[in-house]
């Protein structure tokens, strides 16, 4: 469970820092322009807004650069990111289909909708949207991953755990964590000689853990 957690907060941790740093630039940009911040630009004005941690005026802001750039998906992206760390998963839904609606492909869009489901509760919803994305995409890792998740909870879902983490591990050998979980899962399972066997591979790719 903690590392699920681990996974799912290292996602939106790097998010933020990426807007942090962006919103950095923008002010720099901003102080060799007279020092000027207007609303000509919603977008700098957003992301200034999340390195100060005023998520409502960042949310005002991103809504407003919608309105402006109706076209410019990743303003949709934003705003639902926005809105899930709000824990405000009803827009965060409408946001991410209408930002659907402009770019049906979206796959980060797409994820974002499945996340918002599975914090509403709506897990029909949540694996629909992600095994469409794995329809169009079978490398989509988020996808696995999400899903390897999704399953925790159902009949036979250890079956449907391991699938999903065994997948991920195909796509990205080098990432420990989907490893770690299917040792726990083997354990608890009482499946020695595998759980050995990917605990080796843990060593073999980090050797200080």
């Amino acid at each position: 469970m903690f590392l699920s957690f681990y996974y799912s907060k290292k996602y939106w941790l790097s998010f933020f820092v990426l807007i942090i740093a962006v919103a950095f630039l923008t002010a720099c940009n901003n102080s060799k322009h007279g020092n000027q911040t207007t609303t000509n630009d919603p977008k700098g004005l957003a992301l200034i807004y999340l390195s100060q941690n005023n998520l409502d005026e960042a949310a005002a802001a991103f809504q407003q650069a919608i309105q402006a750039a109706p076209n410019d998906i990743t303003n949709y992206t934003s705003l639902t990111r926005l809105y899930l760390l709000k824990k405000d998963y009803n827009k965060a839904e409408a946001i991410a289909k209408s930002g659907l609606k402009i770019k049906p492909d979206d796959e980060d869009l797409k994820l974002l909708l499945a996340e918002a489901y599975i914090q509403k509760g709506n897990e029909n919803e949540a694996e629909n949207v992600l095994q469409k994305i794995l329809a169009e995409n079978a490398k989509n890792v988020s996808a696995y991953y999400e899903l390897s998740d999704l399953k925790s909870s159902n009949f036979n879902s250890s079956v449907l755990k391991k699938y999903y983490l065994l997948k991920v591990i195909s796509l990205v050998p080098s990432n420990i964590v989907p490893r770690l979980q299917l040792i726990e899962i083997l354990s608890n399972e009482n499946k020695t000689d595998s759980a050995l066997f990917y605990l080796q591979s843990v060593k073999k790719i980090a050797p200080g853990f």
